[in-house]
């Protein structure tokens, strides 16, 4: 939780807003699956 710096929505994909992750300290932004994003909600909220 500590190293999460917040999340931003990525690319559609099959019509779907995607969301992924920031992370402190990576360049990559990591997706976030749909049955996923709930509990990454909560955790950045």
């Amino acid at each position: 939780r500590r190293w999460i710096r917040g999340v931003e929505r990525a690319a559609e994909t099959e019509g779907e807003v995607g969301w992924s992750v920031v992370l402190e300290g990576l360049d990559e932004r990591l997706p976030v699956s749909r049955r996923l994003w709930a509990q990454v909600k909560s955790l950045v909220s």
